[in-house]
């Protein structure tokens, strides 16, 4: 993706820009950021963070202007926060960071005191294929403007080294336990890695078998191949 993705804020007086795309690996995105100020063209770059997706899924602008939030991943490995909600203030030109686990399917709401974050992954419906869990969507959760560490922007570049003792939060959907399952369990090996742990993790002794026999083959597991491929054609015992 070459082109760029531009955001306004609500009063037009700033722009947002997501440009540099890249896929770190499949089906995830992400870019580089920087915010330009209309009335001087002023432009601030936020290197060395990378925008987490194309410049849409979780970005938010408050609703007087003065802030901007967006999921951003640091990239040098290690030790260090990964994942974050970035929040900028404009006018004092500062920013703060709120660190999760899964930002990449959360979605934030910046409100002109408060972030307002949304668990919004997929959660399963019945399948028919394997056991799915009874999992509920947690209600939104709040961080007070007041509550956070901010840092002015020319710190930016030390934004490992300012995070590293950082809180991460564990934000994820009410786990209520094991659907009825309903369906035919796996009756051979012919049946795809993915299915087959899930049936591990409902608890059928056999699918806990086959798929311990697949960790023993090997220590990067295609999860969308039949089990047969690792350990052979077998039947249920």
């Amino acid at each position: 993706m070459d082109e760029k993705v531009e955001q306004y804020s609500p009063d037009k007086r700033y722009k947002l820009t997501y440009s540099d795309f890249e896929e770190p690996r499949m089906m995830m995105s992400i870019c580089r950021f920087s915010l330009t100020d209309l009335q001087t063209n002023e432009e601030i770059n936020f290197k060395p963070l990378w925008a987490i997706g194309i410049g849409q899924h979780g970005f938010s602008w408050s609703d007087d202007g003065n802030f901007v939030s967006l999921p951003i991943v640091y990239l040098p490995g290690g030790n260090v926060i990964t994942e974050s909600f970035f929040v900028y203030n404009i006018r004092k030109r500062k920013f703060a960071s709120i660190h999760f686990t899964n930002c990449w399917i959360l979605k934030g709401y910046c409100h002109n005191k408060i972030l307002e974050i949304e668990y919004d992954d997929h959660i399963p419906a019945d399948n028919l294929k394997y056991p799915v869990k009874d999992l509920a969507k947690p209600e939104n959760i709040q961080f007070d403007f007041d509550d956070l560490q901010w840092n002015g922007i020319e710190l930016l570049p030390q934004f490992n080294e300012l995070n590293e003792n950082g809180v991460i939060n564990e934000f994820k959907p009410i786990d209520r336990g094991w659907r009825a399952f309903k369906g035919e369990l796996p009756q051979t090996t012919e049946t795809l890695i993915w299915n087959l742990k899930k049936f591990a993790e409902y608890g059928d002794v056999q699918s806990q078998e086959w798929f311990a026999d697949v960790q023993a083959k090997t220590d990067k597991i295609n999860y969308w191949v039949n089990a047969s491929k690792y350990i052979g054609f077998k039947t249920r015992e």
